[in-house]
């Protein structure tokens, strides 16, 4: 591959297209790496993007703290790296308890971290003093997100840029009261341990889909005190990205008028909470509960008359804070112009953004741009088939495919258990029109290591 790149054949076989996907793709890579706004990139910014890239992590977390960190002190970037550099005595990325606690044994290291407030340096009294081992475990204690008991390059970065970690809990509550454990025998043929809603819990409040989007003391809402409250994890997200997330994201999504029993309810509002804050989806026995409910014949007839006492009955009782609207999204048969440049984010709303070109259907593609194959189905070729249909008109679409974005998952909630985006695929696979969702373009290139091949993909 690298000798085709070399030689100009991959470049001279792409169309017009195509290289403006590649051109896009070389000017946002420059304007993600170039923190420094010199017009090229250095040493240390491309280690710092080449170490979150190959995390995983949400480089925004670091980013938008770094950048305001550097216009105070432009060597701050330098500084950090070689205080991690210093310690990272395998060169891993990641540093582990005896790498933390060698640091502050040989005096190297002065920090004395806080799980909330700010760091403060320690003395020379104090790091004479002191145990190693337990400022290393502070530092674990302050720093580990992922709970393995090591710190991360990105981990070590957020922190020391001001980030604090939050726990994050998902609390349960049995709608059946305790009665689907005998009655789901009968329906469904399994027993159920419960019907369950389902509450984020983070920064002491509880976020949950009601008549809108809601949150409340953690705990204090109609549903009353929880059956089970599970443990998440930690999220470095503060309280005011979640917000945005919530009214960007998922409020037109999440509404009264859109609420299903089945499809799309507290617990699909969740997991995409869940997805954003910890990478990680609910219990299993929420996640599979629509598929449960679908077993039964007496559910799928009487979903129409559980939708409307549910949504009007019970969705629109609660009073808790709600959160701004959202905003207006695109509308089934928008149809943005060819070449409209928008920026793909994650599904989930946590992973890196790529920007794209909205562009024609694949076997429609201009000469050069397609490589003579029409997809058995969009669902083999293109993974879920999920529409852009809830776009901010000329910004964002959730990309399906999976390429570089091996976190984005179809599964769960979102394999098309109501049916929707079966239907849909199905329906663009045989030439449906823009009314489906709205393809677009871009230049997948994986970081290093990756055994992905770098690609212009069309996805919808």
């Amino acid at each position: 591959d690298a000798d085709l790149f070399a030689s100009g054949r991959v470049i001279s076989s792409l169309g017009s297209r195509g290289k403006q996907a590649i051109a896009l793709r070389v000017a946002q890579l420059m304007q993600d790496m170039d923190l420094l706004k010199a017009g090229e990139v250095g040493i240390d910014e491309w280690v710092h993007y080449m170490l979150l890239a190959r995390s995983g992590f949400a480089a925004r977390q670091v980013n938008v703290l770094l950048d305001r960190a550097l216009q105070k002190n432009r060597g701050i970037l330098h500084e950090l790296q070689r205080m991690f550099d210093a310690a990272d005595v395998t060169k891993s990325g990641v540093l582990s308890f005896s790498e933390i606690v060698s640091m502050y044994s040989r005096k190297l290291w002065h920090l004395r971290p806080s799980r909330s407030g700010p760091a403060r340096p320690l003395t020379e009294e104090e790091l004479g003093s002191g145990s190693p081992e337990d400022f290393a475990r502070e530092v674990l204690q302050a720093m580990d997100i992922s709970g393995d008991e090591r710190v991360s390059y990105p981990e070590f970065m957020a922190y020391s840029l001001g980030r604090r970690k939050h726990e994050v809990l998902l609390h349960l509550y049995d709608l059946s009261n305790g009665a689907a454990k005998n009655i789901a025998p009968w329906l469904i043929g399994k027993e159920l341990e419960g019907v369950w809603h389902t509450g984020v819990v983070v920064y002491g409040k509880e976020y949950y889909y009601s008549k809108d989007t809601v949150y409340a003391d953690a705990g204090d809402t109609s549903f009353g005190k929880p059956t089970r409250i599970v443990h998440l994890g930690y999220t470095l997200w503060r309280q005011d990205e979640l917000h945005e997330f919530v009214t960007t994201e998922l409020k037109p999504v999440f509404q009264r008028e859109t609420y299903d029993v089945i499809c799309n309810n507290c617990n699909h509002f969740s997991d995409r909470v869940c997805m954003f804050l910890v990478g990680k989806h609910p219990p299993p026995e929420v996640m599979q509960q629509p598929d449960l409910l679908l077993r039964a014949r007496a559910v799928r007839v009487l979903r129409p008359i559980l939708n409307w006492w549910l949504r009007d009955r019970i969705v629109v009782r609660e009073t808790g804070v709600a959160l701004p609207p959202g905003l207006q999204r695109l509308k089934p048969g928008d149809s943005p112009p060819l070449g409209t440049i928008v920026t793909v984010h994650s599904a989930q709303g946590n992973g890196p953004t790529v920007l794209a070109q909205v562009a024609t259907c694949p076997d429609r593609r201009e000469d050069g741009d397609s490589d003579g194959r029409k997809p058995a189905s969009l669902a083999a070729e293109f993974g879920c088939g999920a529409g852009c249909s809830a776009l901010t008109p000329g910004e964002s679409c959730a990309p399906s495919g999976s390429g570089g974005f091996d976190h984005i998952s179809c599964g769960g909630l979102w394999a098309g258990t109501c049916g929707v985006l079966k239907q849909s695929a199905g329906a663009l696979g045989a030439g449906g029109s823009a009314a489906e969702g709205v393809w677009v373009q871009y230049f997948d290139a994986p970081i290093a290591g990756s055994s992905s091949r770098a690609q212009v993909k069309h996805e919808l």
